[in-house]
C-alpha cells in the first residue's frame, strides 16, 4: 500500500475566462511573515523556512506585476 504525501498550497495564480468573455484572476498567497512564524512554531530546526518565506515575498511581487500587466493589456 502506497503512502500519500500530504501537501498544502502556499501560492497559486489562476487566470480564467468567463462565459461573458471576461478575464478573472484569482491569486492566493500565504503571508510570508505568518508562514515563517507558523513554521518556526511547528519545527524551529527546519532549515528551509527562510528560503520559502523569501520565495513567498518574490511570488507576491511577480503576481502583482502579472495582474498589473494583464490590466494594462486588457484596457489597451
Amino acid at each position: 500500500m502506497s503512502q500519500s504525501i500530504q501537501s498544502t498550497t502556499i501560492a497559486s495564480f489562476d487566470v480564467k475566462l468567463t462565459t461573458e468573455g471576461l478575464i478573472v484572476i484569482d491569486k492566493s498567497l500565504a503571508d510570508a511573515d505568518e508562514f515563517e512564524s507558523a513554521m518556526d512554531s511547528w519545527n524551529p530546526e527546519y532549515e528551509n523556512t527562510p528560503v520559502i518565506a523569501s520565495l513567498l515575498k518574490y511570488y507576491k511581487g511577480v503576481f502583482d506585476l502579472m495582474i498589473k500587466d494583464t490590466q494594462k493589456t486588457i484596457s489597451s
